[in-house]
């Protein structure tokens, strides 16, 4: 969209980005080769929303690393 004569990109929803990053993983680095030892670790995951998907979508163990509570309530419903 146009605003004072510059061309402007709109701001992309981040409602999905966790899903995103997750497929990116996935086509980047393997399944399966996230899922050797004990699995991915999550430094500084928030939430946990991305733990929480590789293991219920993806079957790949995760761990969260965060000083924060997880709060997967949320997702959950999702």
């Amino acid at each position: 969209r146009l605003i004072l004569g510059q061309m402007r990109r709109t701001k992309p929803k981040n409602k999905f980005r966790v899903g995103v990053f997750r497929r990116w993983l996935a086509d980047t680095v393997g399944d399966e080769r996230m899922r050797q030892g004990s699995g991915v670790v999550d430094v500084a995951g928030g939430k946990g929303e991305l733990a929480f998907q590789l293991l219920h979508l993806c079957d790949i163990p995760a761990t969260v690393v965060d000083p924060r509570p997880l709060q997967l309530q949320v997702f959950k419903q999702r």
